[in-house]
């Protein structure tokens, strides 16, 4: 599945067929034809023949697309021969036995039983491939002769085996080309229906190079280094473009979801921030309250109004013991201290003690009521802390502290 992934990405999508024409007065002239791989159909994109100059080739073909070529005419020579073992090089060497292979490209073409070998100078292959690379055309494969034409065999509908088409007289059998001489007349002006398209008989045979590179893997051509470094290098710019393509999509796509991401999490932070803000002032106003709370608390532990109050039953109880010798006139249940109010600086409160303060008219009777008070339950200890008698009002002034249990 990946195999066909990558197979399907980095192949060649496009390709412009041009047959170069050598002709026996010296000129060149071209045809060409572009096909593009859509899907599963392959289109032609544009159609030109009777290119009389490169220049004028030039404004006819995208540059930034492959051209694969097919030569044929002056200088380009053909020959058939018997398949025999051993090496191609030994059987050619007997057809010309003073031909010095090294001078020459060579290619190779089965045809049935026999083999027919083309063959053309390298100083012509270079001076033609040169002028196509600085014309920026970038040619990545190239054929001597028609023999592309092979492909187009089982859907030509053809009268006999034995066919001109524009200067190559072909003949075929079993839908391999079996004969082949290249010959100087004008076309017959005839359209061969391919598929959807008519194809003049001078474009066939870029239109068959054309095909031949888009739909096989190894299209009949000359095997030369340059060549396959050529159409590497090709493979190798798809390849980075593609890559290229997809990492400058990924790294969008992460910056775009860096981007949401991150205006989520901000607007998160600033309404945490607001809520930390709102909590902050709220923790302080409450550690305030819960401090005022704890010193109160403390205040009434401290003054005694936590515990269990009794003070109206002291009261009550003192009140009724008095006689009608005494008269009471301040009673204070758990007084202030004053002396460690001053030195604490805060309220400190006597527990368990009650002052009392009133007039008698006789000591025996206030030492009468003092012994009654003892005898009650909760009181530990009666003491007459201050008595005196006031001459004035003919009674005694007293101040008693009472402790209780």
């Amino acid at each position: 599945m990946l195999g066909k992934i990558t197979d399907k990405l980095f192949k060649i999508q496009s390709v412009v067929g041009v047959e170069v024409l050598l002709l026996p007065d010296g000129q060149i002239e071209y045809s060409s034809v572009r096909l593009s791989r859509k899907k599963r159909l392959i289109v032609t994109e544009s159609k030109n023949s009777h290119i009389r100059g490169l220049a004028d080739l030039q404004g006819v073909v995208d540059h930034n697309t492959p051209v694969c070529l097919s030569l044929s005419g002056r200088g380009i020579l053909h020959k058939k021969v018997k398949q025999a073992s051993g090496e191609s090089g030994k059987s050619l060497l007997s057809v010309f036995p003073n031909v010095n292979l090294d001078e020459f490209y060579i290619q190779q073409y089965t045809a049935g039983q026999d083999v027919i070998f083309s063959m053309i100078r390298r100083k012509n292959f270079r001076d033609i491939l040169d002028s196509f690379t600085q014309a920026s055309l970038a040619v990545v494969s190239v054929c001597l002769g028609p023999f592309s034409i092979e492909k187009l065999l089982p859907v030509m509908e053809l009268e006999s085996n034995s066919v001109v088409i524009s200067n190559h007289q072909i003949a075929f059998e079993n839908g391999h080309i079996v004969e082949y001489s290249f010959v100087n007349q004008g076309n017959q002006n005839r359209s061969f229906r391919i598929d959807k398209d008519d194809i003049h008989e001078t474009m066939l045979v870029a239109y068959a190079t054309a095909l031949q590179n888009l739909i096989t893997k190894s299209p009949i051509a000359l095997d030369v280094d340059e060549l396959n470094q050529s159409k590497e290098e090709l493979i190798n710019q798809k390849v980075f473009k593609v890559f290229g393509i997809t990492s400058l999509a990924i790294f969008f796509l992460v910056l775009l979801v860096n981007f949401v991401l991150f205006n989520y999490y901000n607007k998160r932070y600033i309404e945490l921030s607001g809520n930390y803000s709102e909590y902050s002032a709220f923790k302080i106003e409450f550690d305030s309250i819960n401090k005022k709370i704890t010193e109160r608390e403390f205040f009434l532990q401290e003054a005694g109004w936590m515990r269990p109050s009794q003070i109206s039953f002291y009261a009550d109880q003192i009140a009724e013991s008095v006689p009608p010798s005494v008269v009471l006139k301040e009673m204070s249940v758990n007084p202030l201290d004053n002396g460690l109010t001053r030195t604490e600086k805060k309220h400190v409160f006597s527990f368990n003690r009650i002052i009392l303060s009133g007039v008698c008219n006789k000591p025996t009777d206030l030492n009468s009521w003092i012994r009654s008070i003892k005898l009650m339950s909760w009181i530990r200890e009666v003491e007459i802390r201050n008595y005196t008698y006031d001459d004035k009002i003919q009674r005694g002034i007293f101040l008693l502290e009472i402790t209780v249990k």
